[in-house]
């Protein structure tokens, strides 16, 4: 079964400033990407995969998809640009999460499309530490077990869950689980998809997780919820 999705990530990851874009204007990379799988501060060759174009104020989901459309039309710019808040030094933040630019130019670019539609960019400011994230965001799954569905993009799989948990309680989780299971190639986050109904799932990226191994990953995480739920 193949679906089309619209739900929410959220994760926690380190950010850094980057001296990019318009001219006093904050923009952020996704420094620690999938965190848990890397750890912090791996090189990135080329281009950072995600940056953050932060706004000055907080913005709906709706706007800033609908302007990320018009300027991906006008601009003719190929990017990914997807609603997010980023929390980071007692601050939260709207933002536009970037993917796939090519160049460090095409942020400045884009910004200004933006801006022209009316969005305001909040100033630039020294960052570098850990934020909490959350992306909202369309995804193409594909089940390939009775709770486990594989996204068409990257080696990312969500495992379905029966509850929402708080991220301070799933960070908690997330270290029993690995100090009771025999591999750790994986990063894990939390997420939310909306079909016909509202679904809770642990986001898992890892390039060498058999489905097997996932299973007994959920297994895992079921088990240590009934403890502590």
């Amino acid at each position: 079964m193949i679906l089309e999705v619209y739900g929410s990530i959220t994760k926690e990851e380190e950010v850094k400033s980057l001296k990019v874009g318009l001219p006093n204007t904050m923009v952020l990379e996704d420094l620690g990407l999938f965190y848990g799988y890397y750890g912090s501060n791996i090189a990135q060759e080329g281009m950072p995969d995600s940056l953050f174009l932060v706004l000055n104020s907080k913005e709906s989901n709706e706007k800033i998809l609908r302007l990320t459309q018009l300027v991906k039309k006008q601009s003719e710019i190929v990017f990914e640009g997807t609603p997010a808040t980023v929390c980071v030094q007692n601050n939260t933040y709207s933002a536009i999460r970037v993917r796939k630019l090519t160049s460090f130019e095409q942020v400045a670019e884009i910004q200004d499309f933006y801006r022209d539609f009316g969005l305001d960019f909040a100033k630039a400011k020294d960052i570098l530490e850990m934020a909490i994230i959350r992306v909202t965001k369309t995804s193409v799954l594909t089940q390939i077990d009775e709770k486990i569905w594989k996204d068409e993009d990257r080696n990312i799989y969500y495992l379905e869950i029966d509850r929402h948990i708080p991220w301070s309680l799933f960070k908690k989780i997330t270290k029993k689980v690995r100090s009771n299971i025999d591999f750790t190639e994986f990063d894990a986050a939390l997420a939310v998809m909306y079909r016909k109904e509202v679904k809770d799932f642990i986001r898992v990226y890892t390039k060498k997780l058999s489905v097997e191994q996932l299973k007994t990953l959920l297994d895992k995480y079921e088990t240590v919820f009934e403890k502590l739920m």
